[in-house]
């Protein structure tokens, strides 16, 4: 294939501005987390498959980036088409593609969330502890139920042979009490 008929794609995963936080990522000296300093390294990280006429994808961009990058982009002579799907949490952050006016002309852009186009069967609601007795019951049913599989686990390498059933296998235990409610 010649260079002419060639097609250069990058994609970045640019964490949205709103959940480089400096309480998360505390390897990092703070000034380097703030929006602005990352959108401008984004930017500078930009410019070479700009260079190239790459078609860019990114991910996780915060609305309080878009109006940037949709300047940014237009000053390169490039489409900026996006499609946001978050929340206020993650800055309603979405995806973009980044298409060069000189080698591409957009026709059409169908933008969707892929799961609005599929039925999905209904969650199952999740219980939630809300006192502390019945998260703490929580946490040690989980415990007790990964100690007994680890055990078994262990118990059939040594051996070569599944275990029959332990004295003291908290899985029953835990499955009976899984349904206990406390009350404060």
């Amino acid at each position: 294939m010649s260079m002419s008929n060639s097609i250069h794609i990058v994609s970045y995963n640019v964490l949205s501005s709103h959940l480089g936080g400096a309480d998360y990522f505390t390897s990092c000296l703070p000034e380097y987390l703030t929006p602005r300093y990352r959108l401008t390294k984004l930017q500078e990280q930009l410019e070479m498959p700009i260079s190239k006429h790459a078609i860019i994808c990114l991910q996780e961009v915060s609305t309080l980036w878009l109006g940037h990058l949709n300047s940014f982009f237009l000053n390169h002579d490039y489409y900026l088409i996006s499609g946001m799907y978050g929340h206020r949490m993650n800055g309603y952050m979405g995806v973009c593609i980044a298409v060069p006016m000189n080698q591409y002309t957009i026709i059409d852009a169908d933008i969707k969330t892929i799961s609005d186009t599929k039925n999905s069967p209904p969650r199952k609601a999740l219980i939630k502890p809300t006192s502390l007795i019945s998260r703490i019951f929580a946490y040690l049913s989980s415990l007790l139920s990964t100690i007994s599989s680890t055990s078994k686990k262990l118990y059939l390498s040594l051996t070569g042979s599944k275990p029959r059933s332990f004295i003291s296998d908290p899985i029953p235990a835990a499955r009976a009490s899984s349904s206990l409610h406390y009350r404060k």
